[in-house]
């Protein structure tokens, strides 16, 4: 699985992308994660943020047998929306996002977690 987003400012680290250099140097904005035995997989980021035409969203990237299975979006209940016109056109083609939102709920540490199951 590969997964990336924007940084706190809505700022991706991609060598394509305006303004890279700003992004923050803590952020690295990109993992790979293997699954366990059982399918489990965990990774540590920022909550995202809106930015510019676009709500929040983790973007996302399975591969099975060296093969890219499914790549999709993960949006934040309440904010899974599209407000842009561009954005909200390209959303409704594909259809509601129920099934693609996390609630990220804080922990008692005060960091918060969030559980998202892919089906393929």
């Amino acid at each position: 699985m590969q997964l990336w987003q924007a940084d706190h400012a809505g700022l991706y680290r991609h060598p394509k992308a305006p303004q890279t250099e700003k992004v923050h140097p803590a952020f690295a904005g990109f993992a790979a994660q293997s699954t366990d035995e059982e399918g489990r997989y965990r990774f540590r980021t920022i909550v995202p943020v809106p930015y510019t035409g676009r709500v929040p969203h983790i973007h996302a990237k399975l591969i099975h047998e060296g093969q890219s299975t499914l790549v999709t979006q993960i949006y934040l209940k309440g904010q899974e929306k599209e407000q842009g016109l561009f954005f909200g056109l390209i959303a409704s083609l594909y259809g509601g996002r129920d099934r693609l939102v996390i609630r990220p709920e804080r922990r008692a540490d005060g960091q918060h977690e969030a559980v998202f199951d892919f089906v393929i």
